[in-house]
């Protein structure tokens, strides 16, 4: 960790993910000097952008799932959770939301570039790292993640506590109806798409980060 101003830090953590990381030789500003991203900065940072997502993402996905449920518009649905639960319903499942989208955004936005920048210093071309990556990033991100994704998708889908109530309960009810097998519901679409988005994403940012000389 370098010496600079906490708030400063803290900014840079939250603003890191939304731009090209160390293997573009970005440049963050610490105090009066320029230092690139370590491939461990890169990681952590995109893992903290990643959580710090999930307090804003939280109360969107729930209302996406409870939309489903009720047939109504978004703001019909916002306001019908809050009348029917209160204010405190729109961060059910937050912890989970957060931790989900932490290790998603740390394959995609860390791993990803940090291991297509291994392969190409290793001798592989460019296009060949940025599969592999994508593949290693997006399976670890999805397999670790998913878990998350389907006990928060529980809660959130049952805001009356009918059948989930807690995140302990909810783990609890799973396994004894499925075993770990239930935590992995949708799997291999999540992963498939996981891989895909990680993919282009990366393309994507290996083309703006060449035009743009990074």
């Amino acid at each position: 960790i370098h010496s600079f101003p906490p708030l400063e830090y803290i900014l840079s953590l939250l603003l890191i993910p939304s731009f090209p990381p160390s293997s573009y030789r970005l440049s963050l500003h610490l105090g009066d000097s320029i230092q690139s991203l370590t491939h461990g900065e890169t990681i952590a940072s995109s893992l903290i952008g990643g959580f710090v997502s999930g307090i804003v993402s939280t109360p969107l996905e729930l209302i996406i799932v409870q939309q489903q449920n009720l047939g109504k518009s978004i703001p019909a649905t916002a306001l019908a959770l809050v009348r029917q639960h209160g204010t405190s319903v729109l961060g059910r499942g937050m912890i989970h939301t957060c931790m989900r989208e932490a290790i998603y955004t740390s394959g995609y936005l860390g791993m990803a570039p940090v291991l297509s920048d291994i392969l190409k210093s290793k001798g592989s071309d460019p296009g060949h790292a940025r599969f592999m990556s994508a593949v290693i990033a997006g399976t670890v991100g999805a397999t670790l993640s998913h878990p998350f994704d389907t006990i928060k998708t529980c809660l959130q889908g049952d805001t009356h506590q009918v059948h989930y109530r807690s995140t302990l309960q909810t783990a609890r009810l799973i396994y004894s109806e499925s075993g770990i097998a239930g935590f992995y519901r949708g799997f291999s679409f999540r992963t498939a798409r996981t891989i895909c988005s990680v993919y282009i994403l990366t393309a994507a940012r290996d083309t703006i980060a060449g035009a743009l000389g990074w």
